[in-house]
Protein backbone atom coordinates (compact mmCIF):
# COMPACT_ATOMS: atom_id res chain seq x y z
CA UNK A 1 0.00 0.00 0.00
CA UNK A 2 1.47 3.38 -0.91
CA UNK A 3 -0.12 7.03 -0.13
CA UNK A 4 1.34 9.89 -0.81
CA UNK A 5 2.84 10.92 1.94
CA UNK A 6 4.01 7.06 3.04
CA UNK A 7 7.73 7.20 3.65
CA UNK A 8 7.43 10.98 3.51
CA UNK A 9 5.49 12.19 6.64
CA UNK A 10 6.79 11.71 10.25
CA UNK A 11 5.26 11.07 13.14
CA UNK A 12 5.10 13.84 15.54
CA UNK A 13 5.59 11.95 18.27
CA UNK A 14 9.03 10.10 17.59
CA UNK A 15 9.72 11.17 14.35
CA UNK A 16 9.95 8.53 12.55
CA UNK A 17 8.58 7.73 8.99
CA UNK A 18 4.75 7.50 8.67
CA UNK A 19 3.65 4.61 6.67
CA UNK A 20 0.17 4.12 4.85
CA UNK A 21 -2.08 1.14 5.84
CA UNK A 22 -5.34 0.07 5.51
CA UNK A 23 -7.42 -0.52 8.85
CA UNK A 24 -8.52 -3.96 8.45
CA UNK A 25 -11.81 -3.55 10.57
CA UNK A 26 -13.41 -0.97 8.66
CA UNK A 27 -11.11 -0.64 5.39
CA UNK A 28 -10.18 2.44 5.60
CA UNK A 29 -6.72 3.56 4.41
CA UNK A 30 -4.64 5.26 7.20
CA UNK A 31 -0.56 6.48 8.00
CA UNK A 32 0.69 5.10 10.98
CA UNK A 33 3.69 5.43 12.93
CA UNK A 34 6.11 2.82 11.84
CA UNK A 35 7.97 2.78 15.31
CA UNK A 36 5.09 2.04 17.64
CA UNK A 37 1.31 2.07 16.59
CA UNK A 38 0.52 3.38 19.97
CA UNK A 39 1.98 6.83 18.62
CA UNK A 40 0.27 7.55 15.74
CA UNK A 41 -2.41 6.23 13.36
CA UNK A 42 -4.64 8.50 11.24
CA UNK A 43 -7.23 8.63 8.45
CA UNK A 44 -5.29 9.25 5.40
CA UNK A 45 -7.91 10.94 2.95
CA UNK A 46 -8.56 14.69 5.01
CA UNK A 47 -4.71 14.44 5.62
CA UNK A 48 -4.18 13.77 1.76
CA UNK A 49 -6.59 16.21 0.62
CA UNK A 50 -5.43 19.16 3.29
CA UNK A 51 -1.82 18.49 2.06
CA UNK A 52 -3.40 18.54 -1.72
CA UNK A 53 -4.35 22.01 -0.89
CA UNK A 54 -1.44 23.29 0.93
CA UNK A 55 0.90 22.21 -2.66
CA UNK A 56 -1.38 23.19 -5.17
CA UNK A 57 -1.52 26.96 -3.31
CA UNK A 58 2.33 27.11 -3.30
CA UNK A 59 2.50 25.91 -6.59
CA UNK A 60 0.39 28.82 -7.58
CA UNK A 61 2.21 31.07 -6.74
CA UNK A 62 4.18 32.88 -9.85
CA UNK A 63 7.32 31.85 -8.77
CA UNK A 64 6.51 27.98 -8.92
CA UNK A 65 4.81 27.29 -11.78
CA UNK A 66 8.16 25.67 -13.21
CA UNK A 67 7.86 23.34 -10.74
CA UNK A 68 4.95 21.04 -12.40
CA UNK A 69 6.69 22.04 -15.85
CA UNK A 70 3.24 20.72 -17.91
CA UNK A 71 2.14 23.14 -20.58
CA UNK A 72 -0.70 20.50 -21.73
CA UNK A 73 -2.37 21.95 -18.46
CA UNK A 74 -2.58 25.96 -17.67
CA UNK A 75 -4.66 24.86 -14.23
CA UNK A 76 -2.31 24.00 -11.31
CA UNK A 77 -4.93 21.97 -10.13
CA UNK A 78 -5.98 20.20 -13.06
CA UNK A 79 -2.14 19.87 -13.42
CA UNK A 80 -1.46 18.13 -10.06
CA UNK A 81 -4.37 16.22 -10.50
CA UNK A 82 -2.91 14.73 -14.12
CA UNK A 83 0.07 13.28 -12.14
CA UNK A 84 0.92 10.16 -10.86
CA UNK A 85 0.99 9.85 -7.11
CA UNK A 86 4.96 8.73 -7.62
CA UNK A 87 5.10 12.18 -9.28
CA UNK A 88 3.17 13.83 -6.62
CA UNK A 89 5.57 11.95 -4.15
CA UNK A 90 8.46 13.87 -5.46
CA UNK A 91 7.12 17.16 -5.38
CA UNK A 92 5.62 16.97 -2.08
CA UNK A 93 9.63 15.24 -0.71
CA UNK A 94 11.06 18.48 -2.65
CA UNK A 95 9.02 21.24 -1.28
CA UNK A 96 8.13 20.16 2.35
CA UNK A 97 8.73 17.62 5.30
CA UNK A 98 5.20 16.96 6.77
CA UNK A 99 4.91 15.84 10.48
CA UNK A 100 1.72 14.07 11.14
CA UNK A 101 0.76 14.96 15.04
CA UNK A 102 -2.07 12.77 16.95
CA UNK A 103 -5.31 14.39 16.67
CA UNK A 104 -6.59 13.91 20.62
CA UNK A 105 -8.57 11.10 22.51
CA UNK A 106 -11.77 10.96 20.90
CA UNK A 107 -11.59 13.85 18.18
CA UNK A 108 -13.34 12.52 14.93
CA UNK A 109 -13.39 15.92 12.50
CA UNK A 110 -10.07 16.61 10.87
CA UNK A 111 -8.57 19.69 12.17
CA UNK A 112 -5.31 21.05 10.08
CA UNK A 113 -3.07 22.20 13.10
CA UNK A 114 -2.10 18.30 13.47
CA UNK A 115 -0.25 18.51 10.20
CA UNK A 116 2.55 20.26 10.23
CA UNK A 117 4.30 21.63 7.50
CA UNK A 118 8.03 22.73 7.23
CA UNK A 119 8.89 24.45 4.12
CA UNK A 120 12.35 23.21 2.22
CA UNK A 121 12.33 25.08 -0.97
Amino acid sequence: MNGLLSGLAVCGVCGSPVHAGVNARTGIRTYLCSASTGHLTRNAEPIEVYVRGVVIARLSVPDAHDVLNDPAHSDVTDAWDSLTTSRQRVIVGTLMRVTLFPPGRGTRTFRPETVGIEWLS
